[in-house]
């Protein structure tokens, strides 16, 4: 089964109407699955840019 953007943004607006702001931009709960997101995948990426680094210094 094709999930295209458009049926998913349509899933996500039916199942999430109340959290989505009246305008269809992302509500408080949104932004905030977001930056929850960014902030797991930014501590995750330190210790391995840093490891990729010290791996060409030396």
């Amino acid at each position: 089964m094709v999930v295209t953007k458009q049926k998913y943004r349509r899933y996500l607006e039916d199942e999430y109407a109340e959290m989505i702001g009246d305008e269809g931009e992302l509500g408080w709960f949104g932004w905030s699955i977001i930056g929850l997101f960014l902030f797991i995948i930014v501590i995750c990426a330190i210790p391995f840019v840093a490891s990729v680094i010290h791996f060409y210094v030396n």
